[in-house]
């Protein structure tokens, strides 16, 4: 089950407990210049996975049904679960 949005930051993982949004992750913690990190949540069996994991995961959970109108490459959007 997704249960938070989180980032990949040079390899250390950034996380705020929903209803945050990437957006409030990238206000606290600002992106090195050199890296823009890697937007994801946070599962709660595999810990961090990419948009393209968590929209799989959520889907089986019963957390979205198949991809929104937000959500057109297969992508998770904190926006499409809170």
């Amino acid at each position: 089950m997704i249960v938070a949005a989180a980032m990949m930051i040079d390899g250390e993982v950034k996380a705020l407990p929903a209803p945050a949004r990437h957006h409030d992750i990238i206000g606290r913690w600002p992106m090195p210049e050199h890296h823009h990190g890697t937007q994801g949540f946070i599962d709660s069996k595999e810990g961090f996975v990419d948009r393209f994991r968590a929209c799989l995961i959520a889907i089986i959970e019963g957390q979205i049904e198949m991809p929104k109108a937000t959500s057109p490459q297969n992508e998770l959007f904190s926006e499409d679960l809170w």
